[in-house]
């Protein structure tokens, strides 16, 4: 049964990142291996970085969905904030 979760190794979190936008941050926040989800916290001053940044995730083809709510903004620092839930496909890591 393990054979079929998706690995989340370096090569995955790699792409997470490359994905990401100048003055972006993006921090992996929970990963449950048996439905292959990563939970990814992304911060940007600009709002379009962060839309931009789910279709860059949507385009690198490790995911079989994602599930982007949307985004607040931290009133205190100024930046927005959106909480992104991506499901990897089984072949993913491998």
């Amino acid at each position: 049964m393990l054979d079929s979760y998706p690995f989340m190794n370096s090569e995955v979190a790699d792409t997470i990142v490359s994905c990401s936008f100048s003055g972006m941050q993006v921090e992996v926040m929970e990963y449950h291996s048996a439905q292959g989800q990563v939970v990814l916290q992304a911060t940007a001053a600009d709002v379009n970085s962060i839309n931009q940044y789910v279709d860059a995730l949507q385009e690198t083809g490790i995911f079989s969905g994602i599930d982007y709510p949307g985004y607040t903004m931290d009133d205190r620092s100024g930046v927005y904030v959106a909480n992104i839930s991506c499901y990897l496909l089984e072949t993913a890591g491998r």
